[in-house]
């Protein structure tokens, strides 16, 4: 084959597109998405939002925190709302296990306040001695920081910004690990200095993965989050450039993926079919000069 994958991806608006262009920066596997919540499903004022992903965690829901479609970053995608104290998501204490794995954590936020004490927790896995991971957090100036712990109690990694994310503003935030280096970018751009560090990140013991709440007695954030994907095993952008293209819509939730070694069709859902998008029932391939290859020497598509 020419070509290393054709990706049929679910978009915002319901359609299936092949190879979604920039700024849409998504993995070369879709099976690397670990987390993907806050990206087009959930119903106003319910507790009823999903992970996309291929695991599909179970979501905790704590406090008064629920969907929202009256502030929403983009259109037809409920975003979370948590306003008060205790509010929140969890998901289990298995993943990530980003040890020293490249990642990239993605998010969309919009605070309604500024916090006056402590530091405002976006996503962490971070409480006690013993059952520190990661941290991304926004601070009483408004900048963002995220660490990280090698023996699950000293901050390894400290990073923060100069930019701010502002309140009632929608900010992406983004934090990566590619080899050794550390970045985060604010609204697209690359903010503070890349930070070396080749160790190995602790589990978190017990610790679970929280969106908008602490396990301590740190502050909680106030606000509203946007689509929130987390990637293991890959850093999205690659060579951590100043300014990287910002999404316009929920990410593609892929529905299949052809891989390149050994060249097959591998379906990842839960149930294993193509679906044709007209009454035709004809497979339309959107590039110029395409060409659908078969690999088995048949020649013929068979469709169960």
């Amino acid at each position: 084959m020419t070509f290393s994958a054709i990706r049929v991806a679910m978009g915002a608006s319901g359609r299936r597109v092949l190879n979604p262009p920039n700024p849409m920066v998504n993995p070369a596997n879709f099976s690397d998405v670990r987390l993907l919540i806050m990206n087009g499903n959930g119903s106003e004022g319910s507790q009823d939002m999903t992970d996309m992903s291929l695991d599909s965690r179970v979501t905790t829901w704590l406090g008064g925190s629920l969907m929202d479609t009256a502030i929403e970053k983009f259109v037809g995608a409920p975003t979370l709302e948590i306003d008060g104290q205790s509010d929140g998501l969890t998901y289990p204490s298995g993943f990530p296990q980003f040890g020293t794995q490249d990642f990239t954590i993605e998010t969309w936020i919009r605070p309604h306040v500024t916090p006056t004490n402590d530091p405002a927790r976006l996503l962490a896995k971070w409480a006690g001695t013993g059952r520190r991971a990661w941290l991304l957090r926004r601070t009483t100036a408004g900048t963002v920081g995220f660490f990280t712990s090698t023996n699950g109690t000293d901050t390894d990694v400290f990073m923060n910004t100069t930019l701010t994310a502002a309140v009632e503003v929608w900010t992406s935030v983004i934090a990566q690990r590619e080899g050794s280096q550390f970045n985060i970018w604010l609204q697209g751009v690359k903010d503070g200095v890349t930070v070396e560090n080749s160790n190995s990140i602790h589990a978190g013991g017990s610790e679970q993965v929280r969106v908008g709440i602490s396990g301590s007695s740190a502050e909680e954030y106030r606000g509203h989050m946007g689509p929130t994907r987390i990637t293991l095993g890959e850093a999205l952008f690659k060579g951590a450039p100043a300014t990287i293209p910002i999404p316009f819509e929920p990410w593609p939730v892929d529905l299949l993926e052809l891989e390149t070694s050994p060249n097959k069709l591998q379906l990842e859902g839960s149930t294993d079919n193509i679906l044709l998008e007209d009454s035709s029932g004809i497979l339309v391939l959107e590039g110029t000069g395409d060409t659908l290859l078969l690999e088995d020497g048949s020649g013929s598509l068979a469709l169960d």
